[in-house]
């Protein structure tokens, strides 16, 4: 009998050793974290937010109710999340946001009260948010982003004489009251949009926003823990419009600060919207330019191109972006201006096709261009070359829209192998009409006795000893005359067209 007390309590220890390692490492962790929603047992706890907000509403056009709600049953006809909803003169119905049995319920009134009634998505123990507007003409219901159900009530503006309270998570004098957990409710004085609403909706909006008459974010007390000294609901805009808890028991799990919430607690972090910041661009014609849009999952462009895909544009022209982002159906439009820019013209010649070896040419360009560069890294309108081989030379121009452009021009060189120039030149010599594709004419001071005339290549082609002959025979090119007389030889260039 000892013995088996001995192990038992034995045991006994192990399991207060094991039970406060993990209270430690586990259990203390829980017990110290900070709220972030507030648990709602279905038995006349509540959030009063006094009468301010519904005053303030009085002849607006206007509203925007938000709240993320987890529902922990559907039994019961009524579960008001948040409204001035608290007596049987429904005449002085502003607004109100409740469960009804597994639909989603949005009234707004002037006297006469108008419902707005969602699909069946009131599903249990899942955290949903929920959206109601009304933009003076249409209300409608948001579940998730998604709206669900919509109506045109027969009223232009609110009314409320009453000054009634405005409650979160009961109509106390109604006997109506919510089970499950409430966090993030917002409630404005404008319609947000579908945008709007999904791009915020996942996150915390810090403080204030245009529009935005109360927002509670519900991070007080310590989760499960004793909060019997957390007794209000801190509104973080500057309207300062604070909740007083009444009926919350504030210990424990079924009346108190719990968490986690409906979203992150200190997330501000909204999900970008589409967006397009250029709006002109230039690019030299000929070449390509892309039109790059983000934040979005489609992207349309007018004229037709594809986003971020380089093209070529023919013309000046204005580009029309649009984008939708599906997650959160926000869209935008934006123009892109392109200017399509001409380019400069080149034209370059030489003093000479056809030169012979160490002799020297000058090149020249000219056109629209401010500056000119050419592929030797000389810069100006004229060089001066000296090739060996024939030589293609490349000039660049660029203009003052700096747009360039380039020409290439090829300089001859022969070894003007044949070509025996005399030492005694004649003193007078001309060719005409040079170019020439039929006749030519030799004119000089001097007895002719015999015209060599070598192709570029320093081939003989032709000999004439008259001072007219036909050259129709020849191809177009250069060539060379050598012309001899009696006194001496000359050379002559001479262009076949």
């Amino acid at each position: 009998m000892k013995k088996q007390f001995t192990k038992q309590k034995t045991k006994f220890k192990k399991t207060i050793k094991c039970f406060l390692i993990l209270l430690m490492f586990g259990s203390l962790k829980t017990f110290s974290q900070a709220g972030a929603a507030i648990k709602f047992d279905g038995a006349g706890d509540f959030v009063n937010l006094g009468s301010s907000l519904t005053t303030s509403l009085n002849g607006g056009n206007s509203i925007t109710i938000e709240a993320w709600v987890n529902t922990t049953t559907n039994s019961g006809n009524h579960g008001p999340i948040v409204g001035n909803y608290n007596t049987n003169n429904n005449g002085v119905l502003s607004f109100l946001l409740r469960r009804e049995n597994g639909h989603h319920v949005f009234w707004v009134g002037n006297g006469t009260i108008y419902p707005t009634v969602s699909l069946n998505t009131s599903t249990l123990n899942v955290w949903i948010h929920l959206a109601c507007v009304w933009n003076g003409t249409t209300a409608t219901v948001y579940v998730n982003g998604v709206p669900t159900a919509s109506t045109a009530p027969a009223l232009t503006a609110m009314q409320n004489n009453s000054n009634t309270s405005v409650y979160i998570g009961s109509a106390p004098l109604l006997n109506e009251h919510f089970n499950g957990m409430i966090d993030e409710v917002r409630i404005w004085n404008v319609a947000r949009t579908r945008c709007q609403i999904n791009t915020f909706k996942n996150c915390e909006i810090p403080n204030n926003a245009p529009g935005l008459l109360a927002n509670y974010h519900f991070n007080q007390g310590i989760a499960n823990g004793n909060n019997t000294a957390v007794t209000t609901l801190t509104d973080a805009t500057s309207s300062v419009i604070t909740g007083t808890l009444a009926g919350i028991t504030l210990t424990g799990t079924a009346s108190n600060w719990v968490a986690p919430g409906g979203v992150v607690s200190g997330s501000i972090t909204a999900i970008a919207g589409p967006s397009y910041s250029a709006t002109s661009l230039s690019v030299c014609s000929g070449n390509t330019i892309s039109l790059t849009s983000t934040g979005a999952t489609s992207f349309t462009w007018s004229p037709a191109i594809t986003n971020n895909v380089a093209f070529t544009p023919t013309a000046s022209a204005g580009y029309t972006i649009t984008n939708t982002n599906s997650v959160t159906s926000c869209s935008n439009t934006a123009v892109a201006n392109v200017t399509v820019n001409s380019l400069p013209t080149v034209s370059a010649s030489t003093t000479n096709t056809l030169i012979c070896v160490g002799q020297t040419a000058t090149l020249t360009a000219s056109g629209t261009s401010a500056t000119y560069t050419w592929n030797t890294s000389a810069t100006g309108n004229s060089i001066s070359v000296s090739p060996s081989v024939t030589t293609n030379y490349t000039v660049t121009g660029t203009g003052l829209n700096n747009c360039t452009n380039k020409i290439v021009i090829t300089q001859s060189v022969s070894l003007c192998t044949g070509i025996n120039q005399a030492q005694n030149t004649i003193d007078e010599v001309s060719v005409f009409p040079n170019p020439s594709s039929t006749n030519i004419t030799v004119k000089t001071n001097q007895e002719i006795q015999i015209i060599s005339i070598y192709n570029s290549l320093g081939a003989l082609v032709q000999t004439e000893r008259s001072n007219t002959f036909s050259v129709e025979q020849l191809a177009s090119g250069l060539y060379i005359l050598n012309i001899k007389t009696e006194n001496g030889t000359s050379i002559v260039r001479f262009i076949k067209e």
